[in-house]
């Protein structure tokens, strides 16, 4: 996601990257590349790494219709997909429009992340 300029925001446990792969018009993921647990084991300092870094994506798309997921499991790095749909009621089909400007989410995201931590 580096080469590609996709990543948003990192820290040394959580990373938050535009997905090349979502579905979605516009899709993030934030993930804790090192941590291969559950959710419900994260240490309260780790929780809130994670979550801040999950509301920091969301604080900046604002009021969209949303769908997200987190998936946890045996080998797996802890990891949130966020997507943001073009309706609330749109069903996956009515989304399967890979955005044409995925760079430019992706900029445009860091761009207002960095105005938010002034």
């Amino acid at each position: 996601m580096d080469r590609l300029g996709l990543v948003i925001d990192r820290s040394d446990n959580v990373v938050s990257y535009a997905s090349p792969i979502g579905a979605f018009p516009r899709s993030y993921d934030v993930v804790m590349p090192n941590y291969r647990g559950l959710l419900s084991d994260l240490s309260k300092e780790q929780m809130r790494e994670f979550g801040s870094a999950i509301y920091r994506v969301l604080s900046t798309l604002g009021p969209l219709p949303l769908d997200y997921e987190i998936h946890q499991g045996e080998g797996l790095p802890l990891h949130a997909h966020l997507n943001a749909r073009l309706y609330p009621y749109s069903n996956v089909a009515g989304t399967l429009n890979l955005p044409s400007t995925l760079l430019q989410s992706a900029a445009a995201i860091r761009s207002a992340l960095a105005r938010h931590r002034k």
